[in-house]
């Protein structure tokens, strides 16, 4: 079965058009630069810091209580 797969795919790929192959873009998204550069993602990275900051409040405090 596999077999018959390979050959026709291939022959789907060869039928293509180079044009149209050349067409698809590829991209990919750096999510360290959108946190520090773009406004959402500095607002969001903010929201977590200070998320961060209660939550380590919190655990702080009951190391405090246990000690």
């Amino acid at each position: 079965m596999r077999h018959a797969i390979l050959p026709s795919l291939l022959l789907a790929l060869a039928l293509v058009p180079a044009a149209a192959r050349a067409e698809q873009k590829i991209g990919y998204v750096d999510l360290q630069r959108a946190l520090n550069e773009v406004e959402e993602g500095k607002t969001a990275k903010a929201l977590l810091q200070k998320d961060f900051a209660e939550k380590q409040k919190q655990l702080d405090s009951k190391k405090v209580e246990f000690e």
